[in-house]
């Protein structure tokens, strides 16, 4: 995959948005090229075009690299999120966000945006981040996938019933939507399934449910740490008694061998 190929997927699945009228994607087209610089092979064994061709592609390993490192730069929904907005996963979250809560989804954006800076993303646990990075890809291609299966033909977003969305995708699928999106056609963001959630109210309710979570499991630590200084101080308490016990019990054996005094 070249570079123009990679910047064409993450246009047509809507994560990189270079039209001024539009709102901003998840992506600028700077950290798009950023993701595929880190991710291809940064080495060649030789001078053999064959050598050259493989530095400046991404070959399917690469590019499985690509969407890790994606992952980890997109904002993305947490579980108990998800879970206070009733949705099946972070793709008909986000969709569904940005169908009937345009300005929450842009200060969705903001405030769910990792705060990891390092490019090969190693300071990622630095920052506090709490989802693991597993948990990041799975949320982005739930994200890929219900794009694609959405606006694979023109009544693919609103009719959800339509036979072929089902979460998994086929050749055919992406075809039709290679096709669209190739002629121009626009990204519809529409899900049915969450028309009447208030996202604002599920995203408030999930960091009140976030805080008392972890509320509870700092006073569960302090309870521990207490009953852990507590069992050292009684150990500590019966090695002296015990210690000063054979103090005792040695000066007596020493006054019993002396003797009295003539």
């Amino acid at each position: 995959m070249s570079v123009g190929e990679w910047l064409t997927f993450c246009e047509h699945v809507g994560l990189v948005v270079n039209k001024p009228a539009q709102p901003p994607g998840q992506l600028s087209l700077l950290q798009a090229k950023l993701i595929f610089v880190w991710s291809r092979i940064r080495t060649a064994h030789d001078l053999t075009s064959s050598s050259e061709v493989k530095l400046r592609h991404l070959t399917p390993v690469d590019f499985l690299e690509a969407l890790v490192r994606l992952s980890m730069t997109l904002s993305l929904p947490t579980d108990m999120e998800l879970d206070e907005a009733g949705a099946k996963d972070a793709g008909e979250f986000l969709l569904a966000m940005q169908a009937s809560s345009p300005k929450g989804y842009q200060t969705f954006l903001s405030s769910h945006r990792p705060k990891h800076t390092d490019p090969d993303g190693s300071d990622y646990e630095d920052h506090g981040e709490v989802m693991p990075v597993w948990r990041r890809v799975e949320h982005t291609i739930h994200l890929i996938v219900r794009t694609v299966e959405h606006n694979m033909t023109a009544t693919a977003a609103s009719d959800l019933n339509e036979a072929g969305v089902d979460g998994e995708l086929e050749a055919s699928e992406t075809a039709k939507f290679l096709k669209r999106r190739s002629q121009g056609v626009e990204l519809s963001r529409y899900e049915a399934s969450l028309g009447n959630v208030n996202f604002g109210e599920a995203l408030e309710n999930a960091a009140n449910k976030s805080m008392l979570t972890i509320a509870a499991l700092k006073i569960q630590m302090m309870c521990r740490l207490r009953k852990a200084k507590r069992r050292i101080n009684e150990r500590k308490a019966d090695k002296l008694i015990a210690e000063a016990k054979q103090l005792a019990e040695a000066e007596q054996q020493l006054e019993c061998a002396g003797g009295p005094e003539p």
